[in-house]
């Protein structure tokens, strides 16, 4: 089994080692182009909310339900898997999914 994380942060792929802390290529994990490219768009958004001066809660809140749906994704394409939330606008974990068989 491996344990995800699904995160923003900017320097990152989206998806890292929950127990190792290290990036997975997405690639490496046989996730999907579709889910490749959202995943890409998401940090890009969320690399923009965050960098700004002011960044708005609203637009983290939006930004994290959108990386809600992603790990729900990611947890339906994979096997074997359990994926959890980090919000790195609110710098706080927020969802664990159940582990895939």
């Amino acid at each position: 089994m491996k344990y995800l994380t699904v995160d923003a942060m900017p320097t990152g792929t989206g998806v890292r080692d929950s127990l190792g802390g290290g990036f997975y290529s997405l690639e490496e994990l046989n996730v999907p182009s579709y889910l490749i490219e959202e995943f890409a768009t998401w940090i890009a958004n969320y690399k923009m909310v965050i960098q700004s001066a002011t960044p708005k809660a609203i637009d983290i809140e939006q930004l994290d339900r959108v990386g809600l749906g992603l790990c729900r994704k990611l947890s339906s394409e994979l096997s074997d898997v359990k994926v959890e939330y980090f919000s790195e606008g609110k710098s706080e974990k927020i969802w664990i999914s159940p582990a895939n068989h």
